[in-house]
């Protein structure tokens, strides 16, 4: 009885330090914290507010689908809750359990495979008083992240006691759990399921193998969707394997310093680690790779490694000490209780009192740099530009083309107004045509001709120019149809209206151009017209995905002109004529 009381006591112990740093550090009260707060704000009341017809998230990115890049398992499973208590409250509620279930899961999970309460409890403790733990909460906001890690503190305790009674509703359990945290997070999710594969394998050897591919099997079938989601617009190219040089570089002082890793998390396992070799070789070595990996993609920026070999789309080098103290703390609890009794004692006494000194000044010092991110404050850059978003935000007539992701991440959170960008650079839909119209919109030289075309098949009715990125505003000011809002002039947004938009839905008698080609060719010559100022108002490109011969009698009687690109003439005689009316139509 006295040991299930002091089980109790621990789990309890651990909620408190979650709940009170969580308290201290106002991520459960005041608005939701981090950059991306507003990002996820805005799902969960998009779901409120149109389930069930929430997968195709039209007012968002020029129609993007809601949930390909981020799955939607926390925002449609939260729909009750932002019902009864709104989308602010349900997040913040959201970032707590999932913290509360982390600490108690990661608790667990170390406590039944060492046997060791007092290191399952030190190690609980070392990882969640790491501030580094609270950045995707309160510096990123990445609450999707912070969920899934949730759910795979509890895949990874299901998963110890699976291996601990050999029972087939533990490991029924931990595929789901698994399953939880890939349709919440998919990387986070492959990180939670890498390792519980490194320790399947560990502890069974090669007759953990068979089991291993059926908890897979199994946890793939339960989060298909967002599995094959995710696989859908990009693995190669969008998730893994992307090129962006502009990462920033990662600091070291992010190893040991108290608003980042903090003094323990990570320095105490390495200690461990080097003191741990002469007695468990291999086991130390195992933990010293797992840590120097983390290390290696935090500090490839730093050293100019191609991002194409390294790079997980939206897991930024500088945020991975996030992974880094979770590694540590499994580390520490893997290699501690294996030291000699006197070493392990003044081990575990040197890190109680370090991880204390920590959980001390890691508070303020996290206030002191800017690391509680409040988008809601008057000062923040986020308030700044939702002041010079001076639009009708009911309107669905016409788009706004935001320059920057501070402004669109929290544009449709306060406007139902649909916006041309996405805080995200995938999921979109033909993104090549995105990319045009922005190069076309804010990088010069200026062609008149394009711009207005762009703005007319995008029915945008006013834009924005940023502090960050003006090279293309003068050009742009100097546009006879373009004029800025005199609010914002001295902002670091100005915003630009558009004399006589054109509408999203909108009718014309302009003559048609047909483009018989294959999607590539119709790119080609349609980005040529529009060069030339094709427009709804002035000519319409229509593609034709056929040949010549083939074109339907009513779509060439309405063609003012025909380019055909390459060999798609088709069967001569029926090619010939079509060739033959056009031209005695005069096209």
């Amino acid at each position: 009885m006295t040991g299930r009381r002091n089980e109790i006591a621990a789990a309890a112990g651990i909620a408190v330090v979650v709940f009170i740093l969580g308290l201290l550090l106002s991520a459960w009260t005041g608005f939701p914290k981090g950059v991306d707060a507003y990002q996820h704000l805005t799902r969960l009341k998009f779901v409120s507010d149109w389930f069930p017809h929430q997968d195709w998230f039209y007012i968002w990115a020029a129609g993007m689908p809601a949930f390909d890049n981020y799955p939607g398992l926390p925002y449609v499973a939260s729909l009750p809750v932002v019902r009864l208590i709104g989308e602010v409250r349900t997040l913040e509620l959201l970032a707590l359990v999932a913290m509360l279930a982390f600490g108690l899961g990661f608790y667990g999970h170390v406590r039944v495979r060492t046997a060791d309460r007092r290191t399952a409890f030190l190690a609980t403790v070392m990882v969640v008083t790491s501030m580094a733990i609270w950045h995707f909460v309160l510096a990123s906001g990445v609450y999707a992240r912070v969920v899934a890690m949730g759910f795979g503190g509890l895949a990874w305790w299901a998963h110890a006691m699976a291996l601990s009674r050999r029972s087939g509703r533990w490991w029924a359990l931990t595929a789901v759990f698994i399953a939880l945290t890939i349709a919440c997070h998919p990387v986070t999710g492959a990180f939670v399921a890498g390792y519980i594969a490194v320790v399947q394998l560990s502890e069974m050897r090669l007759g953990g193998i068979r089991p291993l591919v059926a908890l897979g099997a199994l946890s793939f079938l339960l989060a298909a969707q967002p599995i094959l989601s995710s696989l859908s617009f990009g693995i190669g190219g969008t998730i893994l394997g992307v090129d962006r040089p502009e990462l920033g570089y990662s600091d070291k002082i992010q190893l040991v310093a108290p608003q980042f890793a903090g003094f323990a998390a990570f320095s105490v396992p390495v200690l461990v680690v080097l003191l741990s070799l002469p007695r468990r070789f291999w086991k130390s070595l195992g933990a010293g790779l797992a840590l120097t990996a983390v290390i290696a993609y935090m500090f490839a920026p730093n050293f100019h490694v191609p991002t194409r070999y390294y790079y997980v789309n939206g897991i930024d080098p500088a945020t991975v000490p996030y992974f880094l103290v979770i590694v540590g703390g499994l580390s520490f609890a893997a290699l501690a209780p294996s030291l000699s009794p006197k070493l392990r004692r003044v081990v575990y006494v040197g890190t109680l009192v370090v991880v204390a000194l920590n959980a001390v000044v890691a508070v303020p010092a996290m206030y002191a740099a800017g690391y509680v991110n409040d988008t809601s404050s008057p000062g923040a850059i986020e308030q700044a530009a939702r002041r010079s978003l001076v639009v009708d935000g009911d309107d669905l007539r016409h788009r706004i083309a935001p320059l920057s992701a501070t402004e669109s991440v929290l544009f449709n959170y306060f406007n139902r107004k649909p916006e041309l960008r996405d805080y995200y650079a995938f999921a979109q839909l033909n993104v090549d045509w995105l990319y045009w119209a922005y190069d076309t919109l804010y990088h010069p030289p200026i062609n008149d001709a394009r711009y207005q075309a762009v703005l007319d098949w995008y029915a945008l009715d006013t834009m924005t120019f940023s502090s960050s990125d003006e090279k293309g505003e003068p050009d742009v000011a100097s546009l006879s149809f373009m004029r800025l809002v005199p609010e914002t002039k001295a902002t670091p947004f100005r915003l630009y209206k558009v004399d006589s938009p054109t509408a999203i839905a909108a009718t014309t008698k302009a003559p048609l151009g047909i483009v018989v080609g294959s999607r590539s060719d119709y790119d080609r010559v349609a980005r040529l017209l529009f060069d030339e100022g094709a427009s709804p108002r002035t000519r319409v490109p229509v593609w034709w995905n056929g040949t010549l011969a083939d074109l339907p009698d009513d779509l060439a009687a309405r063609a003012a002109s025909v380019i055909v690109v390459g060999a798609h003439l088709g069967e001569t005689a029926a090619a010939t004529r079509h060739i033959e009316a056009l031209t005695a139509a005069g096209a």
